[in-house]
């Protein structure tokens, strides 16, 4: 527990210092330690460390001794990813190179688009690390591989955009979800049309409209009989419990409801400011996330699977909007009330999944 503590707290000290000080080498080695740290978390771990981690070792197990061929598992990207680490050695070298590549991902992701790369990757590692990294790894790497596809979106090299995001399906199907990205991206975004979209996707949300469009789709059987890349399990993340009302649900959704606020706010703050224009295409990301999101309020684990990697680019976004802040007193509040609520719910998700990581061993 208190290894885990002291990753937050020294998290948000070193965020608000590379937010107010100009210090870029030691911002820098900063980065680098945080890095080094999650990837021995993540990487050098037992078993027992991180739910879902004897699930994936016995994946791995089965691919390995020719028991399950990987492209007939369910994700043949994370089988391909096995069969090659069991050639060379077993899980624990798997579990090494998976980490490695995640946070690589990552590090391409922060450096292409941040403005503050240690900011980012605090939000990251407070919002995200524990539960992706250690937790639903197949997922991480799908997102991750979305969010490098947003770097060819954003250059407008759609075949490699449509490459990535195939790739990363092969690690989760339900980042199939994020191929709206490349119609949507061409849909000219203003404050005011921004506000009209989102309340009419509160609304839809509200009256719970996808409820009865899903259930028709899933009385027909059809997806049901969709094999490829295991879409059919939408059938089980659809039936599930509600998730943003339930499970103290509404804490979530009065934060993404901040979100939005603050997105649709700055939109045009940060158009005066953005010469290279990846802010406003960001933005843009995390406002159709944001509607997705409150569309889809009652659609269970649905939603959190369909809408993370447009929403995981807020450790992307949040950086320019503390620089489009003029005043340095409003600057300084926000900051630190922003990194309060990220420590807060980062350390409380945390709290609520404590016996999967604590106490901490090594594979060694």
């Amino acid at each position: 527990m208190i290894l885990y503590s002291a990753l937050f707290v020294s998290g948000y000290v070193a965020s608000f210092i590379s937010l107010f000080r100009e210090t870029k080498n030691l911002t820098k080695l900063l980065f680098c330690l945080f890095l080094v740290s999650m990837f021995v978390l993540s990487g050098f771990r037992s078993l027992n460390v991180g739910y879902d981690n004897i699930g994936h070792f016995n994946y791995f197990s089965w691919i390995a001794d020719g028991r399950l061929l990987f492209f007939e598992f369910k994700e043949p990207g994370f089988g391909f990813f096995s069969l090659i680490m069991s050639l060379i050695g077993g899980y624990n070298l798997f579990l090494v190179a998976y980490s490695f590549v995640l946070l690589m991902l990552l590090v391409v992701v922060i450096r292409y688009f941040s403005i503050n790369p240690l900011f980012s990757l605090y939000i990251y590692l407070s919002m995200y690390f524990l539960g992706n990294n250690m937790g639903k790894i197949r997922q991480a790497m799908a997102v991750l591989f979305v969010l490098i596809a947003l770097i060819f979106l954003f250059k407008r090299e759609n075949k490699l955009f449509l490459l990535f995001v195939f790739i990363g399906a092969s690690f989760q199907a339900t980042v199939l979800f994020s191929l709206l990205l490349l119609p949507l991206s061409y849909v000219k975004l203003t404050k005011n049309r921004m506000v009209v979209i989102a309340l009419i996707a509160i609304l839809i949300g509200l009256v719970d409209a996808p409820r009865y469009v899903l259930d028709a789709v899933l009385d027909s059987g059809w997806i049901e009989r969709f094999s490829f890349l295991g879409i059919s399990r939408i059938t089980f993340y659809a039936e599930t419990d509600a998730f943003v009302r339930s499970s103290g649900g509404y804490l979530g959704f009065s934060y993404k409801s901040f979100l939005l606020l603050l997105t649709v706010f700055f939109y045009n703050k940060i158009a005066r400011i953005d010469s290279e224009g990846k802010a406003l295409f960001l933005f843009g990301v995390q406002f159709w996330g944001l509607v997705f999101f409150f569309m889809m309020c009652n659609l269970s684990l649905l939603n959190s699977r369909a809408t993370m990697a447009f929403l995981m680019v807020e450790m992307l976004v949040v950086p320019y909007i503390v620089k489009a802040i003029s005043s340095k007193s409003i600057r300084l509040a926000f900051v630190t009330l922003y990194l309060l609520a990220v420590f807060l719910v980062g350390y409380t998700n945390f709290i609520e999944i404590a016996d999967y990581f604590v106490p901490f061993e090594f594979f060694f």
